[in-house]
């Protein structure tokens, strides 16, 4: 039995209010959409509820209605003993701490939007045995020469399918825009505003965008598209993780090589969901390498010191790889930390340069160009790569289109990858005393 949740406003912080539309179907999770309403307003009687269910009237016997009454009061306390637990668990451990809660969001108006949905799911069941809740987000245009409640419900079905399919429970939620051009705070507003219950997604997993050419303004024409992107890239307070390919054709195998490129930073978001990848089944007896990569001006003695920490932050992690430390030049690892601290130029070493290499867009992109020549010449070969990408900054003009010019020329050549962006607040993997997995896994 199946209910459809509808909406027909959302406010953004208690201020704005977007127009808009969401349907949402519940699936076989430990509760549904209906009893998470009930707990966030039971736990938080002064939040205002966006979501009203309205279920449709089923003709049932005595036995029957006292059978279904179970069983929602058993999804109820279900979902209050977990939601305790997370509860407890974050108030005894005052350290920042990290397991993915993932809204996948959607655009259906790619070229193959089947497909791209597919990728999604499948990297959200990689991961699925450290993550207590997935949300699939759709965003339609609503069009009057359309009919759009008949295309809604096919997609629902749809969508049924595909989940049904996999491994995991996810919860649809289909959003309707009438407008390309408000498709930007629709997007915002669906990720502030998307929870079940307590549980508020952290992680966004997006496909990689589809421009035809990144270089040439005349392209650059995709208004839903460009709209789709402009609050994901600079909204900095979620994880971010853009995965490029049809990652579902992955098969598992003996020689399945998976390489992991870290550009080692303050956090360990990256080494977090490569241990919850590598210990899923299909890439258990995968060969795994690991790539930590740091800028080559150091003195010796310096970098015996940052080899050692890279080295206890893998351990703690507990990811079984062989471990091979890259050394590479200055401007690539400088473009992570000068954007991280919303710089649009950093300060660089004295060098040599040539007048072409000292021009504004081979200034921007020389580093993501000079880290992806360092990978084709290592992972060339590999099935699977995963590299994390530097925190980015809305403050410059034209923000949004660097973001893709810096995505385009660190990805050129690779097929099958995963981006990773951690969040502005940085989160460290924490050995504890007890057990180990049980600060990665909750």
């Amino acid at each position: 039995m199946f209910s459809y949740l509808i909406a027909n406003h959302v406010t953004l912080q208690g201020k704005q209010t977007v127009p808009c539309t969401f349907f949402a179907a519940e699936t076989h999770a430990c509760f549904s959409f209906r009893a998470a309403n009930r707990l966030d307003q039971t736990m938080n009687p002064d939040a205002e509820s966006f979501v009203f269910s309205r279920s449709f009237p089923v003709h049932r016997t005595p036995m029957l209605s006292n059978l279904f009454a179970y069983i929602e009061d058993l999804k109820i306390r279900t979902a209050y003993g977990m939601l305790r637990r997370i509860k407890r668990v974050k108030e005894a451990d005052p350290r920042p701490s990290f397991y993915p809660i993932v809204l996948m969001l959607h655009l259906d108006e790619g070229r193959e939007p089947l497909i791209e949905r597919q990728s999604l799911i499948a990297f959200s069941e990689w991961i699925r045995h450290g993550t207590p809740s997935f949300t699939m987000s759709v965003m339609v245009e609503r069009c009057e020469s359309q009919d759009t409640e008949k295309y809604l419900a096919e997609l629902d079905k749809c969508l049924k399918t595909q989940i049904g399919e996999s491994c995991i429970n996810v919860h649809t939620l289909l959003v309707t825009y009438r407008d390309s051009n408000d498709l930007s705070e629709t997007t915002s507003a669906v990720i502030q505003c998307t929870e079940i219950g307590a549980l508020i997604p952290n992680t966004l997993v997006v496909n990689f965008p589809q421009f035809e050419n990144f270089q040439s303004r005349k392209n650059y024409n995709d208004v839903a598209l460009r709209e789709f992107w402009k609050k994901i890239v600079t909204y900095d307070k979620k994880c971010l993780a853009i995965c490029k390919g049809e990652l579902w054709r992955i098969k598992p195998k003996a020689e399945l090589t998976v390489d992991i490129w870290w550009v080692v930073e303050d956090d360990d978001i990256l080494l977090l969901f490569m241990y919850l990848i590598t210990n899923w089944r299909k890439f258990v007896d995968a060969k795994v390498r690991l790539f930590p990569v740091i800028s080559d001006h150091w003195t010796q003695e310096a970098e015996a010191k940052i080899v050692e920490a890279i080295n206890d932050r893998v351990a703690h992690s507990w990811i079984v790889a062989e471990l091979s430390i890259e050394r590479i030049e200055e401007d690539a690892v400088a473009l992570y930390k000068g954007l991280r601290r919303n710089q649009n130029a950093v300060d660089l070493p004295p060098t040599t340069t040539t007048e072409e290499e000292t021009t504004p867009m081979a200034k921007k992109h020389s580093g993501a160009k000079q880290l992806n020549a360092r990978m084709q010449e290592k992972s060339a070969h590999s099935d699977l790569v995963f590299v994390n990408i530097p925190k980015w900054s809305s403050e410059s003009e034209g923000s949004q289109r660097k973001f893709f010019h810096f995505l385009q020329s660190l990805t050129d050549r690779f097929n099958l990858m995963v981006l990773f962006r951690p969040p502005s607040l940085e989160f460290n993997i924490k050995k504890p005393e007890k057990s180990a997995r049980e600060a990665v896994v909750l």
